[in-house]
């Protein structure tokens, strides 16, 4: 309807007058509130039309609710407008009407069943969210942050990438993109909780009438830990059965048969060849030994004994190997069997041997050294007459006995590895051991252990030989008590002494060498050779030294060499080493000695060092009074020549005169500028005052910069300086420093340059990261005598420029100085008559 400034109606349309069941009559010209017979006079109208609208001008959606008579209760949507009818003429108000009864009913009835619903998402076991099609969340139930980590605030401000692995991102996009395509997936996934540990997930997602998507998550991260330990598990009893040399078997006490190991290798068929059945096993059995092997079986099945034998076995190509087998039956609970597994082992070899030892029995059994043979588990398969008598124990009594029970020897696990690693090698084994008889008297027992192989190259046993050495022994001790008096006058002597016999392992040494290699007594030195010293490093060094002299016979005296002490420090020793010979002359290892000289080595050092900071003093000094007393002196000596003529003739010069005069005076000042400014850098340099403050700085500014300083000498002699570094070329540098190298080096090649030349300015970089610099001139060239002298503090090259600008040497000595400081290099090419090259590196940055 339409209002005028009084609020009375001047029209309604058609709408108005059918939906409040009033006539045109009754409306127009009435009085708002009195519509209706007064059914229009609602209190929040009131508050639209008389307060908040002539604030405002316009208001939309004011919702008033208003029992009206004969239509009942209605919510009613209001609109307001106040218009100008024409320039100058009062407002009007334009009130526009909206019946939102039905609406806010549906409303009410869908928001009681959300709330339902969301009542039981909120109580759902697993973790229920929604997402807009961007992946942010617009809701997540309890379970959902109880899982993630998150608080229901947090969770609304996440989008699905913020709880991703970084790796997944793209897929789990790619999920909901699919979702939104077929209408809902599924699919196993991993979150990223609060805390930044990971979660294993079952996905089930949904595509919702409103372009959301509806997902819901259950937590699997127990479930996939069991997983992952069982498929552990399973491969690492795989992988260990895989890697046995015993074939390792299951069996399903039905038919199945599963072999793990080379099974197929074995019995020389190919991959999987091998039967895999209860009954194609049974087949391979010799049928010498097939009924025996059987009854063991289910004998073990039934539980009357355990599973362990020997048997034969055909392989492919008719041969037979012998099998030595055990076994174990799996029970439920009610004790029944339901598998079997067990172990064969290919014991073909060590049956050959026991054959082959019986064979040769007869002949073992006439020496007069005991003789054993065991398998690799210990177990005596041979035992001659010799070994009765010197152990007491009968062949009958040893055999099928362990080696270590019968002749038990007194020996460190340290040594037992040693042998056994010595046998698994193909060699064999000697030493000494108390060992012990039958009767319990305890003897020494010389040993030499061989190893049994197969033609295979196989270990499959142990070959013993053992004397009886008491009597040896007695005679040993008589000549250690001699030794000891000999050691004891060797211990005494203040420097190292050492010896070896001709496979140079140690024999002895005193104290002080014991100490160095890193030993307590010298006593445990012996039986070791230089590899298991503290100069691991040098041992190849000293064993080449030891061969020469016990090969050519001559001594080697007072030769100086390098030494790694067990702590890691290196020092100097002088040794001496001669030959050691016998009764008879014959040399039979070296005898050596040594003194530590590292402290007599660094004082040399210290002295040699020194000597040289003098000579460096010395030419700097020399290089500063040259300075000082000619190319500082000289300038001035001109500088003042000059200034006394003009002062003796100034009435007499011409105005030009004058000019020419104060041209000279200006370049000599600036000459003896220069000299100064380069003495003071130098000087600062040598006390190491001068500060250094690298940074990102540009290159091509800084010989932008340079060039200006030195332009107007270039322009004098009509140089020109061309500067190909075009673009800005950062280096990390400290410009100060790098700008008087670039101003020395400019200025160098500008002096040194002829009228109408040419100075280039380049710049190339490399793949280290470094950048080299060059000024290339056309000028007069350096000798390669002079070159060679160069950037060194004792060397005095100077020379006039072309046109007789002076040069002191020193400008080169800062450039080398400054580009050291950067860690950089400098040099030079040139060639006599055509130009130099000053070339030097900087820091890319």
């Amino acid at each position: 309807m339409v209002l005028d400034k009084d609020l009375r109606v001047i029209s309604a349309n058609h709408s108005f007058i059918n939906y409040f069941k009033v006539s045109p009559g009754q409306t127009i010209g009435t009085y708002i509130y009195d519509l209706g017979n007064h059914n229009w006079n609602i209190p929040k109208l009131k508050e639209l039309l008389e307060n908040i609208l002539p604030e405002k001008t316009t208001f939309d959606n004011f919702e008033v609710e208003h029992d009206f008579k004969g239509i009942g209760n209605r919510i009613l949507l209001l609109n307001a407008r106040q218009i100008e009818r024409a320039p100058g003429k009062e407002k009007i108000i334009l009130l526009a009407i909206e019946d939102i009864t039905g609406r806010r009913s549906s409303e009410k009835k869908l928001k009681v069943g959300e709330e339902e619903f969301r009542e039981i998402i909120e109580h759902s076991a697993d973790a229920v969210f929604i997402v807009d099609n961007q992946g942010r969340y617009v809701y997540i139930n309890t379970k959902g942050v109880q899982m993630l980590g998150y608080s229901k605030e947090e969770m609304l401000q996440l989008t699905i990438a913020d709880i991703s692995p970084m790796n997944r991102v793209g897929k789990y996009f790619e999920i909901f993109q699919q979702t939104v395509q077929v209408g809902s997936f599924f699919a196993e996934i991993q979150l990223v909780k609060k805390d930044g540990n990971l979660l294993s997930a079952d996905l089930n997602t949904v595509l919702l009438p409103n372009g959301l998507i509806y997902g819901s998550c259950r937590d699997i991260t127990e479930r996939k830990q069991i997983e992952s330990a069982l498929k552990t598990s399973e491969e690492r009893f795989r992988t260990a059965a895989g890697n046995l040399t015993d074939v390792v078997y299951e069996w399903d006490i039905k038919d199945k048969l599963d072999w793990y190991g080379d099974i197929d290798g074995i019995t020389g068929y190919p991959p999987g060849g091998y039967p895999r059945t209860i009954e194609g096993w049974a087949m391979t059995i010799h049928s010498e030994d097939k009924d025996r092997i059987i009854t063991a079986l289910e004998n073990h099945i039934k539980g009357a004994a355990p599973y362990s034998t020997e048997y034969r076995i055909k392989r492919s190509d008719g041969g037979w190997r012998w099998w030595s087998a055990r076994g174990t039956a799996l029970r439920n609970d009610q004790g029944e069997p339901y598998k079997m597994i067990g172990s064969i082992t290919d014991i073909t070899e060590q049956k050959d041997i026991q054959n082959r030892i019986k064979f040769d029995a007869d002949l073992l059994n006439h020496v007069g050294q005991a003789v054993m043979a065991t398998d690799l588990q210990g177990k005596v398969i041979y035992w001659n007459n010799a070994a009765e008598e010197i152990y007491g124990w009968s062949s009958a009594e040893a055999m099928g006995q362990n080696i270590v029970v019968l002749t038990p020897a007194e020996q460190s696990e340290e040594q037992a590895n040693e042998i056994m690693k010595e046998l698994s090698g193909g060699n064999s084994w000697s030493g000494e051991f108390l060992v012990k008889r039958k009767d319990g008297s305890i003897f020494p027992a010389y040993v030499t252990d061989s190893p049994i192989i197969d033609s295979n190259g196989k270990l499959t046993g142990i070959i013993g030989i053992s004397n009886d050495i008491t009597e040896r022994k007695s005679a040993e001790e008589s000549l250690r008590e001699s030794h000891q008096i000999i050691e004891g006058i060797i211990s005494s002597i203040p420097v190292r002494v050492f010896w070896k016999d001709r496979n140079l392992t140690y024999l002895g040494c005193n104290n002080l060498f014991a100490q160095d290699a890193g030993f307590t007594n010298p006593n445990e030195i012996i039986g070791k050779d230089d590899f298991r010293m503290g100069w691991k490093n040098q041992a190849e060094l000293y064993r080449d030294d030891d061969r020469k002299v016990i090969e050519s016979g001559e001594s080697k005296l007072h030769v100086e060499e390098p030494q790694t002490t067990p702590e890691g420090n290196d020092i100097s020793l002088l040794t001496s080493k001669i030959p050691l010979r016998n009764s008879v002359g014959e040399i039979i290892g070296v005898l050596g000695t040594y003194i530590d000289i590292t402290e007599r080595k660094q004082v040399e050092e210290e002295i040699k060092k020194s000597h040289e900071q003098l000579l460096k003093l010395s030419a700097e000094k020399d290089k500063f009074f040259s300075i000082i007393a000619h190319d500082l002196r000289s300038p001035f000596n001109g500088f003042l020549s000059l200034t006394a003529l003009m002062a003796d003739t100034t009435e007499k010069i011409s105005l030009d005169e004058f000019a020419e005069y104060s041209k000279m005076l200006n370049k000599a000042a600036r000459n003896i500028y220069i000299l100064l400014n380069n003495l003071l850098e130098w000087s600062q340099i040598q006390k190491g005052t001068i500060k250094f403050t690298p940074k990102n700085s540009d290159l091509s500014k800084m010989v932008s910069q340079s060039i200006d300083t030195i332009y107007q000498s270039a322009l004098q002699k009509r140089i020109a300086i061309v500067n190909e570094i075009n673009n800005p070329q950062k280096v990390y540098a400290d410009e100060k420093s790098i700008n008087t190298v670039l101003r020395n080096l400019l200025s160098n090649a500008v002096k040194f340059t002829r009228m109408d030349g040419k100075v280039i300015v380049k710049s190339k970089r490399f793949d280290d990261g470094t950048i080299q610099v060059s000024i290339e001139d056309n000028g007069v060239g350096i000798s390669d005598d002079d070159v060679k002298k160069l950037f060194r503090i004792e060397e005095k090259v100077s020379s006039l420029g072309t046109e007789g600008e002076p040069s002191t040497g020193l400008g080169l000595l800062l450039c080398k100085e400054f580009v050291e400081m950067h860690g950089q290099k400098i040099w030079v090419e040139s060639e006599k008559e055509k130009g130099s090259t000053f070339c030097f590196t900087l820091q890319e940055n």
